[in-house]
């Protein structure tokens, strides 16, 4: 199992969500090789929930094939809202693609994650920037 902290939660946040909130998972196909922080997945099926009613800024991602688990912790980013569907957010740079954030159908806001030192070294040295989003399901 690969475990990584992409970020560190601040104890604010804590504060922000009710305790006892859902654990409601969500399924997505992700069609291209992704990294989180300076760990890469590959392409697929992936599984995404709160790892905990008491940590509202913990995360898992499960996978098929190269990726068994993982957890991470984001500060919230609260200005976001597409309609309240779950969706992931990334980073693309060419092909490079980075995790950026997570938001489930429970909140309009978006979990980001703090950019990596790959992410950084990454946004460097390219041209340009694409956002993408990742629709889950419940």
């Amino acid at each position: 199992m690969k475990l990584v902290i992409a970020g560190i939660a601040l104890s604010a946040l804590l504060a922000t969500s009710a305790p006892g909130q859902n654990l409601r998972e969500y399924r997505g196909e992700i069609p291209f090789a992704f990294h989180i922080g300076s760990v890469s997945y590959d392409a697929g099926q992936y599984r995404v929930f709160r790892s905990s009613p008491n940590n509202p800024s913990g995360w898992e991602i499960v996978g098929t094939g190269s990726v068994s688990g993982l957890f991470f912790a984001m500060p919230s980013d609260p200005g976001t809202y597409d309609g309240g569907h779950p969706i992931l957010r990334f980073n693309c740079y060419g092909r490079t693609c980075f995790l950026s954030g997570i938001r489930g159908a429970e909140t309009y806001a978006v979990w980001s994650l703090s950019p990596s030192l790959l992410e950084r070294e990454t946004a460097r040295r390219a041209a340009s920037l694409e956002a993408r989003i990742v629709h889950l399901t419940h």
